[in-house]
């Protein structure tokens, strides 16, 4: 995609809580293009990282790399509702009512389940 994509592929990315239980470099936490150097694209392993290219995203999101604590209420079994016992489980924030219009969304949520007890 280098010479092809010129713009950045968002206006907005923010407001997200990542999740991991380890920090591995093969996998990174972000890949992202176009950037406005030699590479055309790279990986962050973290989102401090991510943030010193300045592109102006991610700016109120949070990193909880190497986090074991309450999360869903069993990923095992494929149930990915959100705990209530989770730190971050109300940093959720509203969606522009564009996007709510756009996507017939009539919750707060989007991507994710409401928490849960």
């Amino acid at each position: 995609m280098c010479g092809v994509l010129k713009d950045q592929q968002l206006k907005e990315f923010n407001n997200n809580v990542f999740v991991r239980k380890n920090s591995d470099e093969k996998n990174p936490l972000i890949w992202w293009g176009p950037l406005s150097r030699e590479k055309c694209n790279s990986s962050f392993n973290n989102l401090e990282s991510f943030k010193k290219q300045n592109l102006g995203f991610e700016n109120n999101s949070i990193d909880l790399t190497n986090y074991n604590g309450p999360l869903f209420k069993n990923s095992i079994l494929g149930n990915y509702q959100l705990l209530k016992s989770f730190p971050n489980a109300n940093n959720s924030r509203d969606l522009p009512s564009h996007i709510k219009k756009l996507i017939n969304n009539k919750n707060k949520f989007i991507g994710a389940f409401e928490p849960i007890d």
